[in-house]
């Protein structure tokens, strides 16, 4: 995939749009949408730098897994696909760091949540 039309697709996801290529026809669709599972929710909004979507996404994974199992499978999955795209030269440095600061505030929160938990609080 050519370098430009990378930026545009991360400027179309940082606008809450998903963009898909199936080999002969592109499809655009709103990244909130229901039919997605809340890790590929987590996934696309830290691929696309934005923290819509990511609370949402992480709230519902909360239900069926602890916050160390999020931190450590979708979030650290996310940014290192990030950092793939980043070594192939698909992405700059201030994309990455978009990408890293939405993840971070989530990670934050989890951490947070970790800690109410251990200390009962939960």
């Amino acid at each position: 995939m050519q370098p430009n039309l990378n930026r545009l697709l991360r400027a179309l996801a940082r606008e809450g749009l998903e963009v898909t290529y199936d080999g002969h026809l592109y499809t655009v669709r709103l990244r909130g949408d229901a039919n997605a599972p809340p890790a590929e929710a987590l996934r696309l909004a830290v691929l696309g730098g934005s923290r819509a979507g990511i609370a949402e996404a992480v709230a519902a994974l909360l239900e069926t897994e602890n916050p160390l199992d999020i931190i450590n499978g979708p979030v650290m999955r996310a940014m290192a696909e990030v950092g793939k795209q980043f070594a192939c030269g698909d992405l700059i440095v201030t994309e990455v760091l978009q990408s890293a600061e939405a993840a971070s505030h989530e990670v934050m929160e989890l951490i947070d949540r970790l800690v109410r938990e251990k200390h009962g609080q939960g």
